[in-house]
């Protein structure tokens, strides 16, 4: 959850979040509910956090995307059938590679992808 100030409530950074307001004998705040791929996709198109972003984060968010997933090894390539790119991710570690990241960024942006709500 994130806390904005009150006079922020009409700026919501992804449409479909929930917004509650809280108040406090002091101060309104509003609380943004952001679903786990909601934060995941705005991490990667913040373009910010590449080096931070775990593989299995990358890997849920394509998922919740809607791209298939094959695995050959420790390579995990994913596929779409309404998108042309095949996206082939490795982990490094526990990571995801930061090149991966930026491609995947790449790709949702030229496809206008986003979030299903399943």
């Amino acid at each position: 959850m994130r806390l904005n100030r009150h006079k922020f409530l009409n700026k919501s950074p992804r449409a479909n979040a929930t917004k509650k307001v809280v108040c406090s004998p002091k101060r309104c705040y509003s609380i943004i509910e952001m679903s786990k791929a909601d934060k995941i996709l705005s991490k990667v198109l913040g373009g910010k956090s590449d080096r931070n972003l775990s593989f299995s984060d990358l890997c849920y968010l394509l998922d919740k995307i809607g791209f298939k997933e094959r695995v050959k090894g420790d390579h995990h390539i994913y596929y779409n059938k309404d998108t042309k790119e095949i996206i082939n991710i490795q982990p490094k570690g526990s990571d995801a590679k930061p090149y991966q990241v930026k491609q995947v960024r790449d790709v949702i942006l030229k496809n206008n992808l986003g979030v299903e709500d399943a």
